[in-house]
């Protein structure tokens, strides 16, 4: 993955399903995860960032985030760790 002017390359040799994954920065991860219920604005995504709350990657200042992972976090189950209860 590269960072470009315009956000973030498509991943070579990586599918479509794969890149359309992908969130670039926190106005889009902030909608995303606000068509999942969960109304955030971009300063409140930047926060839980800084707090260590969100599953995303960090680039130099920008902020990555992957639909399926985030998903996968606010699931009734929460996130899955492996460890069993």
């Amino acid at each position: 993955m590269s960072i470009t002017s315009t956000g973030v390359s498509k991943l070579p040799g990586a599918s479509k399903a794969d890149n359309d994954d992908l969130l670039d920065g926190a106005a889009a991860i902030a909608k995303y995860l606000t068509s999942l219920g969960l109304k955030l604005k971009p300063g409140a995504v930047y926060f839980h960032v800084s707090q260590h709350r969100l599953p995303v990657t960090r680039l130099g200042s920008r902020i990555i985030g992957s639909k399926s992972r985030l998903q996968a976090h606010f699931t009734v189950d929460g996130p899955k760790t492996g460890a069993s209860k």
